[in-house]
């Protein structure tokens, strides 16, 4: 399971469901991108829990592989 480092907006939630951008309140971004070739897999074994726009708060669950 990936959770958020931190509360903000989902700014970027790729539809391979292999990387996911956060935007915090206080305007600081993170890119969270997991494993190596993951796009190769197309969203195989992916199971992810947020989208493009949605808030979430630190410790909330992203994708669960």
């Amino acid at each position: 399971m990936v959770n958020a480092p931190i509360s903000g907006t989902i700014t970027v939630a790729y539809e391979t469901k292999h990387a996911y951008g956060i935007k915090s309140n206080n305007g600081t971004e993170i890119l969270i991108h997991l494993d190596i070739d993951t796009i190769n897999l197309k969203g195989q074994y992916f199971d992810s829990k947020v989208s493009q726009g949605q808030h979430v708060t630190a410790g909330e669950a992203l994708d669960n592989f």
